[in-house]
C-alpha cells in the first residue's frame, strides 16, 4: 500500500465528505511499503488506537513508542509517520475528520475556546494516552466504537459519531491542559523549528531525482552545513544523508511495480550508478531490487 503524497507531502486522499468529513479504517504496517507508512501532514485530525502489537509513531520532533491499548492524538498540520518496532506488524484503528465537525460553524464559541487554541499551537502535535491511565480506556473505547459504527452503518450513526467525537475531543482538551486549565502557549522556538523542517524535507521532496547538495539544503534552512546535519538528526531520529537515501530507494518502489528495470528506477530517483543503487535497496529493504521485482509478480 502506498498513501497519496503531493510533492508537499500532503496526503491528498478524501477524509470523508464535506458533509460528513470523517473517515476510518484498520491498517496494519506491513501492508505499506517499506513496512512503515511515510512522513506527510492533512488539515484533519487524526486519531491511533492500536489493537495488536507496538510502533514508533513520530509526529513533528517527537517520537512516541505506543503499545497495544494506547491511543494518540495528531494534531491538525502536523507531520506524521509510523514504523514497526521490533520487525513486528502492527494493527491500529485510524481515524481522520475535519475539526468543523466539533464545533459546527466558523467562529462559534465552540470552536474560539475549546478547538481553535489547541489546533493553533503547532507545537501540540500530540497528546498520547497511555494503557491504563487516566481517560486511555474511554478514548479507545470510544475510537473502537466509531470504526464499529461505521462498519455497521445503524440508523443515525452521524450522530453518534459525532456525539463520540466531542467525548474523545473532551478527554484530549483534559490532556492538554494539564493542572493549569489551559492550553500551554506556543514555544516561538519549537514553531520555528517544526517550519524550518517542513523546508527541508519539502526541498528534499520535490528534488530527490536531482543531485543534492548539503550546501542547498542548508540555504534553504537557514543554517550552517553543520548546524543543518545536527539539527535534522535531532528532529528526525536519523541523518540528513540517511534519509535522503532512504526516501529515494522508497520513491523506486512504485516504479518497480510499474514495470521499470532496476537500472531505469535507480536513475529515475537520483542514483547514478545500478550498483549503488541495488546495495543501497538491499540496506533499507532487506532484499535486493531482483528480489522486489519476484515477489511483485507472485
Amino acid at each position: 500500500m502506498k498513501l497519496q503524497i503531493n510533492e508537499l507531502q500532503k496526503e491528498v486522499k478524501e477524509h470523508g465528505s464535506y458533509e460528513f468529513p470523517v473517515r476510518t479504517s484498520m491498517e496494519n504496517l506491513c501492508s505499506f511499503d517499506q513496512n512503515a507508512f511515510p512522513w506527510h501532514w492533512h488539515p484533519e485530525i487524526e486519531l491511533t488506537c492500536i489493537v495488536k502489537g507496538e510502533m514508533y509513531y513520530r509526529i513533528n520532533q517527537q517520537e512516541y513508542h505506543v503499545h497495544e491499548g494506547d491511543a494518540l492524538f495528531c494534531n491538525t498540520n502536523a507531520l506524521h509517520m509510523g514504523s514497526m518496532s521490533n520487525g513486528e506488524d502492527c494493527h491500529y484503528i485510524s481515524i481522520t475528520f475535519h475539526p468543523r465537525i466539533l464545533y459546527g460553524y466558523e467562529g462559534s464559541e465552540v470552536e474560539r475556546e475549546f478547538v481553535k487554541p489547541l489546533l493553533n499551537n503547532s507545537s501540540m502535535g500530540a497528546v498520547v494516552f497511555r494503557k491504563n491511565q487516566g481517560q486511555t480506556k474511554e478514548v479507545c473505547k470510544g475510537i473502537r466504537t466509531i470504526y464499529e459504527l461505521f462498519q455497521e452503518k445503524p440508523v443515525l450513526y452521524p450522530l453518534q459519531v459525532q456525539i463520540d467525537l466531542l467525548e474523545i475531543w473532551k478527554s484530549i482538551l483534559r490532556e492538554a491542559q494539564g493542572s493549569k486549565g489551559v492550553v500551554e502557549p506556543e514555544a516561538k522556538g519549537e514553531s520555528r523549528d517544526i517550519e524550518r523542517l517542513r523546508k527541508i524535507l519539502d526541498y528534499i521532496h520535490s528534488r530527490y531525482s536531482e543531485e543534492i547538495t548539503l550546501e542547498e539544503i542548508a540555504e534553504e534552512a537557514a543554517l550552517c552545513k553543520s548546524e543543518c546535519c545536527r539539527f535534522f538528526k535531532k528532529q528526525m531520529g536519523q541523518t540528513l544523508f540517511d534519509y535522503i537515501l532512504s526516501y529515494r530507494i522508497s520513491m523506486s518502489l512504485s516504479l518497480l511495480k510499474s514495470g521499470y528495470s532496476i537500472t531505469e528506477a535507480g536513475l529515475q530517483c537520483g542514483f547514478q550508478n545500478p550498483a549503488y543503487y541495488s546495495r543501497v535497496f538491499k540496506n533499507v529493504m532487506k532484499k535486493s531490487p531482483r528480489a522486489y521485482k519476484s515477489e511483485i509478480k507472485q
